[in-house]
């Protein structure tokens, strides 16, 4: 599952072509992934040479802790199980 999620989520990032070249009514499924802002971030300061967005930085980081804090918790409740399964 995990392998397949992976590869979805990286053929629906930007990286070889522009958010701004697929169709508008496909675009906000785009805008769902978390890595296409920083990709596109990443293309405008590099290529561009534009800051990035302050709002799409904050909502990644924001994002990111959250992920992390659930991850943690999630690991801590679960962590006496991993050596049987490993």
């Amino acid at each position: 599952v995990i392998g397949l999620f992976c590869q979805i989520l990286f053929f629906m990032t930007p990286i070889f072509y522009p958010i701004d070249g697929v169709p508008q009514q496909f675009r906000w499924i785009l805008e769902l992934n978390p890595l296409s802002a920083m990709v596109e971030n990443t293309r405008a300061l590099l290529l561009y040479g534009k800051l990035p967005e302050t709002v799409s930085c904050c909502t990644s980081i924001i994002l990111s802790i959250v992920v992390f804090q659930l991850g943690y918790i999630w690991f801590r409740k679960t962590k006496k199980g991993f050596a049987d399964v490993l």
